[in-house]
């Protein structure tokens, strides 16, 4: 499922199985981790905006049967549980211990989410982390919509037509604050030098169009 496309004809190669493999391999360690040291880990509980994210992503995909993608979303999930390497925490920058916070919930969903595709390690694991009932009774995620949402967007700068820049901004910025962000780009000043702003096309999280 994770060499490409489901539907499209793929060459069979063992070099491809490796890194799913790696993958499993590394999900089986990090459980073990969280077994291990979980009475010193302080549980944030589905706080994280990537578990939102990932629920969606692989929903999706498995409806549209990109289950190459799906495995990928899963990938990058399982780096967001294990993002630390030392499971008991860490010192900070002010030289005081500081807790790893785990989100076990998120791990969980992960297990939920890997089922389908790896039946046999997500029932063994869920086992391991203390469930009783099978993972093939639990219900599927589900994600927060307001959780999915982007922080930041890119916003296209035009002059005269043209594209003369993009840059990375919040979501929900306004015409104003656009417009004097796009005054201090160095690739936006040239076009402006010498000219007069005759007219603003402001379309929100998307374009600022100006007219020179």
């Amino acid at each position: 499922m994770f060499m490409g496309p489901f539907g499209e004809a793929i060459p069979w190669s063992v070099d491809g199985v490796k890194g799913v493999r790696r993958f499993l391999d590394r999900l089986w360690v990090v459980v073990d981790k969280i077994i291990a040291d979980r009475d010193q880990l302080k549980d944030i509980s589905g706080q994280s905006r990537l578990i939102h994210k990932t629920i969606k992503g692989v929903t999706e995909d498995i409806d549209n049967m990109k289950f190459n993608t799906a495995v990928s979303k899963l990938m990058i999930q399982l780096n967001g549980v294990d993002s630390q390497p030392d499971w008991r925490g860490k010192i900070n920058d002010q030289g005081e211990w500081e807790e790893k916070k785990l989100d076990f919930a998120a791990l969980e969903k992960l297990l939920v989410l890997l089922a389908p595709f790896a039946p046999h390690i997500a029932e063994e694991l869920w086992e391991k982390i203390g469930n009783k009932e099978s993972i093939s009774q639990e219900k599927w995620p589900e994600y927060d919509p307001k959780m999915v949402k982007e922080d930041t967007i890119e916003l296209v700068i035009q002059i005269n037509g043209k594209v003369r820049d993009k840059m990375s901004v919040e979501v929900g910025i306004t015409e104003k604050e656009a417009l004097k962000l796009a005054k201090k780009s160095e690739k936006v000043k040239k076009y402006l030098e010498g000219g007069e702003i005759k007219k603003v096309i402001f379309v929100p999280d998307k374009l600022l169009s100006l007219v020179v």
